[in-house]
């Protein structure tokens, strides 16, 4: 014989209400959209540091390749003759309006002449190797006087501005060379 009493169920074992399901359910959902927005912030950011990078190796390249032409090269072909753009993000803003003078430095306004009888084309397209970005190359000769040294032309300043797609700004990056002959 059995001496037990018989089992009794439990009030409290009733399960969750709805109302608990969906406040569990909320919170979840809240959460979860909140981790979603997080990897895709992250994403962005990636993808936009990866963008300033790429462009920052092409500029570099463009210089090495520039300065290691022999130095009577080292200049825009005369034509075309490189315009003054009125957008201000754009590259060739910096040109002076009437054309044929190139301000390197904002402030201050100091433009200086552009060495027009070289080789090398004021802009090309490029993309790069998957075919993912793509942009305009600007090359900017100017003219290069150093105040210490007598004579007018003691080298020359290489200015190279890259664009990408999706990135407003351009990257732009300058060196100065002199003649080694």
């Amino acid at each position: 014989m059995n001496d037990l009493p018989p089992a009794q169920p439990y009030r409290d074992e009733r399960g969750f209400t709805l109302i608990e399901v969906l406040f569990a359910a909320t919170v979840c959902l809240v959460g979860l959209m909140a981790v979603i927005s997080t990897f895709d912030s992250s994403r962005r950011l990636i993808s936009a540091a990866e963008r300033t990078e790429v462009v920052s190796q092409r500029a570099e390249r463009e210089i090495e390749e520039t300065i290691s032409r022999p130095y009577d090269q080292v200049g825009l072909q005369l034509s075309p003759i490189p315009a003054h753009s009125t957008d201000p993000d754009h590259p060739d803003n910096r040109i002076a309006t009437g054309g044929g003078q190139y301000q390197w430095r904002t402030s201050p306004s100091q433009y200086s002449a552009l060495v027009m009888d070289g080789a090398l084309e004021h802009s090309s397209d490029w993309s790069d190797d998957a075919s993912r970005l793509s942009g305009t190359v600007y090359r900017y000769i100017t003219y290069y006087n150093d105040p210490s040294l007598p004579g007018a032309d003691d080298g020359r300043r290489v200015t190279v501005a890259v664009t990408v797609a999706g990135r407003r700004r351009a990257v732009t990056t300058t060196t100065i060379i002199r003649d080694g002959s």
